[in-house]
C-alpha cells in the first residue's frame, strides 16, 4: 500500500496537468513508466538534454561526436568521459533545487522512493543517475511541485513538463554546463 501512495504522490501531476494522452491510464502501475516512458503518448512534446543542439544525420557525427562508455574507439570513450560529468551536474543541481523529488529506478531494490535530506539518500540518487547516464538502467526523477518528469537512460535525457519557468531554469543550467536543451 505504501508503494501505491508513492506512485500516486509522484505521478499524479501527469494527469492533473494533462501531460499524458487519454489512452495512458496505467501510469500508477508499478514499473509502467520506468519501462515504457519512451513509448507513452505524451500530450506535450518532450524536451531533451543532449550533447547536440539538434539531431545530426551526417557521418561526421559517428566519427567525431558519438560517445560510448566502453569503446575501442578512443574518441567515443573520451567523448563519454567529457559529456557525462556535465549531465550529472545538471541533474544533481535540479535535484538540489527541487522542493520534492521522487526517484523511480531499476537500480534500487524498492523501485520508487522519496528523496530525503540526507547524505545517504542523496548518494543513492547520485549512483542511480550515474548508472543511468552510462545506459545501464532506467531512472525517472519526478518533481511533483515543479510538475516535471525527467527520464534518464543515456546522455539523451527526456524532460516532460509544461512548467515554463522551471523549463527555462533547466535550460539555463544546461547552457552553463555546455550541453543543450531542446525540443
Amino acid at each position: 500500500m505504501e508503494m501505491e501512495k508513492f506512485y500516486q504522490n509522484s505521478y499524479s501531476f501527469l494527469i492533473e496537468e494533462k501531460l499524458v494522452g487519454p489512452k495512458e491510464n496505467r501510469i500508477f502501475e508499478e514499473d509502467f513508466l520506468l519501462e515504457n516512458y519512451s513509448e507513452i503518448d505524451w500530450a506535450v512534446s518532450p524536451k531533451f538534454i543532449d550533447i547536440l543542439p539538434k539531431q545530426m544525420g551526417s557521418e561526421i557525427y559517428f566519427w567525431e561526436f558519438e560517445y560510448e562508455v566502453e569503446s575501442e574507439n578512443g574518441v567515443w570513450t573520451q567523448n563519454f568521459l567529457s559529456y557525462m560529468p556535465k549531465f550529472e551536474k545538471v541533474l544533481l543541481m535540479l535535484v538540489a533545487y527541487a522542493e520534492e523529488v521522487f526517484v523511480n529506478s531499476a537500480y534500487f531494490d524498492t523501485e520508487i522512493f522519496k528523496l530525503e535530506q540526507s547524505k545517504s539518500s542523496f548518494d543513492k540518487v547520485k549512483v542511480s543517475i550515474q548508472e543511468s547516464l552510462q545506459g545501464n538502467v532506467n531512472t525517472i526523477l519526478s518533481f511533483p511541485k515543479e510538475k516535471m518528469l525527467i527520464c534518464i537512460h543515456s546522455l539523451f535525457v527526456h524532460v516532460i513538463s509544461r512548467n515554463e519557468d522551471f523549463l527555462s531554469f533547466v535550460q539555463r543550467i544546461a547552457t552553463v554546463e555546455g550541453i543543450y536543451f531542446h525540443s
